[in-house]
């Protein structure tokens, strides 16, 4: 269960359209919601402004009987809110990927991959409708799709799914693996019903973890030249609600999600997301 809940909030329309992400998790008894606004060099708004924003979307969600409270943040965007999820023991972040105006704040490439670089929570992304248009989040999630393979590091993301799964009541998931695709008789070439046989055997002990007498687990095997373009298939044909994965969150020498896997996939998804990159050990 999710005990510790970020939710970073630029004042926006379109950053907002996490809230309802937020309160499906913060439904849950014993989940504290922090809502949080961090100024960075150029933000809109005084500190007070920013201060009654908060309170009035707190009170809001007091009133729905939620536990929830709220703090204005200086400093730096990316290490206020680093200081703050650590402050709080935040075991999930949900934000909006992406904002609107001068401020870095909430845009894929800026604050969303900056916080899954630094591996602080796992993360609850959404691509929200444009501004003025609401996304709409459902009362429990049909359909999950998760990203698989036989290391630890991939199935790690099964412990705060499993949190969402039971917030969300999720009723089915689809365990994906992809298989790299090569040409029938090339060297290391399998064929697919034997891949798909072995991800079933190596994978049982995660659909009985997953499996429920209201939800049902299923797995697939796809090839696929790059894992991304996978992923995204077997979730469009699926008709999923969310796709989970972990990310390494790092290319280069500067943290950044920029040619992984998880970017393409967010970038090229329009549903939820739950994103987690864990330890170096895991």
């Amino acid at each position: 269960m999710f005990r510790s809940v970020l939710v970073p909030l630029d004042g926006s329309k379109f950053s907002e359209q996490a809230l309802p992400l937020a309160e499906l998790v913060g439904g849950v008894t014993g989940t504290q919601l922090h809502l949080v606004s961090a100024d960075g060099s150029d933000a809109g708004g005084s500190a007070g402004q920013r201060e009654q924003y908060l309170a009035g979307i707190t009170e809001r969600l007091k009133g729905a009987g939620m536990a929830v409270d709220h703090a204005v943040l200086s400093g730096k965007v990316l290490d206020a809110l680093e200081a703050k999820a650590k402050d709080v023991g935040a075991d999930l972040i949900v934000m909006a990927t992406h904002g609107r105006g001068g401020l870095e704040r909430l845009r894929l490439g800026s604050v969303a991959e900056g916080l899954v670089s630094r591996g602080l929570a796992p993360m609850l992304l959404i691509h929200p409708a444009p501004d003025g248009e609401p996304a709409v989040i459902p009362e429990s999630l049909d359909r999950v799709v998760v990203a698989l393979d036989d290391s630890a590091f991939a199935q790690s993301i099964l412990e705060p799914l499993e949190s969402l799964g039971k917030a969300a009541r999720v009723s089915h998931y689809t365990l994906v693996h992809v298989a790299r695709e090569r040409a029938a008789g090339h060297a290391g070439w399998t064929p697919l019903a034997a891949v798909q046989a072995r991800a079933e055997e190596r994978m049982r002990p995660i659909r009985e973890r997953l499996q429920g007498p209201e939800t049902q687990v299923d797995v697939q095997v796809v090839m696929a030249a790059e894992p991304s373009a996978g992923i995204l298939g077997v979730a469009k044909e699926a008709g999923a609600d969310l796709i989970a994965m972990t990310t390494h969150g790092m290319t280069g020498v500067r943290p950044t999600l920029v040619g992984s896997v998880a970017a393409q996939v967010l970038r090229n998804w329009t549903g939820l997301l739950l994103l987690r990159r864990p330890g170096p050990v895991e």
